[in-house]
């Protein structure tokens, strides 16, 4: 029982249906696929992950040592297909797969790697994991992952990772035109500019720009 409900927490996504055995045949050969049976119990059916997302080779390898890792403190198997995939996946074609995998009406993969900013897309295809979640296990994550995992009120997705997005900034400009603290709103990153810019560039520094970053939509 411990160990069934320790698969459910370990589901990220769980997924309701399978693909068709044409996207099987085009999408996972060649495969990498593994399953860890170093000290796990046999008797449990393995957690079945489908990890096709683009990273580099490198970090799928440091992905399967640490599944390898919780698989055998564990004691649950894990059977992981890891595709190879050279470069980065095109969006459009992973979605389709996943609208395949949609449309089926039969069980396969219990987890499934999908964007940030899809639960909603696919509700069809995964299973809410509320009733699978302890108290206050959620607490562990930041919480701005939630509102984006939650849909119709239900928690469809934890996430793999939380990374952060920082503002760099030149404290040696700032204070030289006496701002004091860097900026907390676009606005006030819209003013510094202005401000500091085209002072510079009148005093020669001419490959000074104001803001470098990514403002073209890469998704979604």
């Amino acid at each position: 029982m411990q160990q069934d409900m320790a698969r459910q927490s370990l589901t990220r996504i769980i997924c309701r249906t399978a693909m068709a055995a044409f996207m099987v045949s085009v999408w996972l050969i060649p495969a990498v696929a593994t399953q860890v049976n170093n000290g796990t119990n046999l008797g449990v059916p393995p957690v079945r992950v489908l990890y096709l997302d683009g990273h580099t080779a490198q970090y799928k390898a440091a992905f399967q040592d640490y599944v390898n890792a919780w698989s055998r403190t564990s004691g649950i198997p894990i059977s992981i297909v890891i595709p190879k995939v050279t470069g980065v996946l095109v969006v459009d074609e992973y979605m389709s797969m996943l609208n395949v995998m949609t449309a089926q009406n039969k069980s396969f993969w219990d987890i499934v790697y999908i964007d940030v900013i899809w639960p909603a897309l696919y509700t069809g295809l995964l299973l809410p994991l509320n009733n699978f979640l302890s108290p206050g296990f959620l607490e562990r994550f930041d919480p701005g992952f939630i509102p984006a995992a939650t849909v119709d009120n239900q928690i469809y997705v934890l996430p793999e990772s939380t990374p952060k997005v920082g503002l760099y900034y030149r404290a040696d400009l700032l204070a030289k035109y006496n701002f004091t603290s860097p900026p907390k709103t676009w606005t006030e990153v819209e003013h510094m500019i202005k401000t500091i810019v085209p002072a510079e560039r009148a005093r020669g520094n001419s490959v000074l720009e104001g803001y470098i970053g990514q403002l073209r939509r890469t998704r979604g």
